[in-house]
């Protein structure tokens, strides 16, 4: 059954370097805009721009499942690139890789549903053999942000409400060298005792300058996911998908269907968290929810909430 619900200058020198690259597209919206490029290790998300500001430069190819388990045995992957299949529009971008054995279809996507606000990626494994499959745990995104040592940066997110509060429900913290997060979300939001509160999936990267330009990812699901993000020398590194703890964890799909990742949103902004906030409510409200409930002349209903303030 599917699941639905890669600093500049000489740092430049290594993002993305394996391999010559095949394919590589730009996908934009108002706000944002990814270069994506498809090489033979693997796809790549090479630089994510924000309007008028110094580009985040991403080093991370993603690593795609390096095996399977085929009738009990564990047999190594191959991907190769199937350039014909590729699909480069102006509002979806999609690159594909198939193993011939066992015979896979792995299509990394990226898709703008608006002329603004971020863009929203998912990657589909599709069985295309005679044999059901077992595949290692595979995370939404995977990033490495190049970044100077003196960079001042901030980290945003926020944390779910129910039970009692903690006496910092919003986190506006420095991101600076050695810094290392993880946050969890699930059905539920009780955390036992001595267990970290689980936070809403999405988080806010922020340069400390005039326009406090940054960029943000989300994940687009409400069953078990982690975001984790950690500072080391001139690197941003983290990850956005399913929670894989406690493992193992594997995923079987049967012969003739699919797996499909959390989809993910990412976005970039200008005006610190309010900013990056103020484009998400609008884009939120055209993509995610339903256009009928709009017609309701009694919705959006007013909640009074005093969670933001940790009371």
């Amino acid at each position: 059954m599917a699941v639905r619900h890669c600093v500049w200058g000489v740092l430049g020198l290594f993002l993305c370097s394996r391999v010559v690259a095949h394919s590589e597209v730009r996908l934009k919206t108002s706000e944002v805009a990814l270069v994506l490029e498809a090489r033979s290790d693997g796809p790549c998300v090479k630089e994510l721009l924000v309007p008028g500001q110094a580009p985040w430069m991403n080093r991370a190819v993603e690593q795609l499942p390096d095996h399977a388990e085929v009738t009990g045995h564990t047999v190594p992957l191959k991907w190769k690139l199937v350039p014909k299949e590729a699909i480069q529009g102006d509002h979806r971008v999609a690159f594909v890789y198939e193993s011939d054995y066992p015979y896979l279809r792995l299509t990394w996507e990226w898709d703008a549903r608006a002329p603004f606000g971020p863009l929203e990626h998912q990657i589909r494994i599709e069985n295309l053999g005679h044999s059901d499959i077992w595949l290692p745990f595979l995370d939404s995104y995977q990033f490495d942000f190049a970044v100077t040592h003196n960079a001042a940066l901030r980290h945003f997110y926020v944390e779910k409400g129910a039970g009692t509060p903690s006496p910092v429900g919003t986190h506006d913290v420095s991101l600076g060298p050695g810094y290392s997060w993880e946050g969890t979300s699930s059905t539920y939001a009780h955390p036992g005792e001595g267990e970290e509160r689980e936070i809403i999936p999405w988080f806010v990267v922020q340069r400390v300058n005039a326009s406090r330009d940054g960029w943000y990812v989300g994940i687009e699901f409400s069953g078990r996911t982690r975001l984790a993000i950690r500072r080391e020398g001139e690197s941003i590194k983290g990850v956005a998908g399913l929670n894989s703890s406690p493992g193992p964890f594997r995923t079987r799909i049967p012969s003739g269907d699919a797996f499909e990742t959390p989809q993910i949103f990412l976005g970039g902004f200008r005006g610190g968290p309010d900013g990056a906030g103020n484009i998400l409510r609008r884009w939120v409200r055209k993509v995610l929810t339903n256009p009928l409930t709009w017609k309701n002349p009694d919705y959006p209903l007013l909640v009074n909430n005093s969670w933001g303030s940790g009371i």
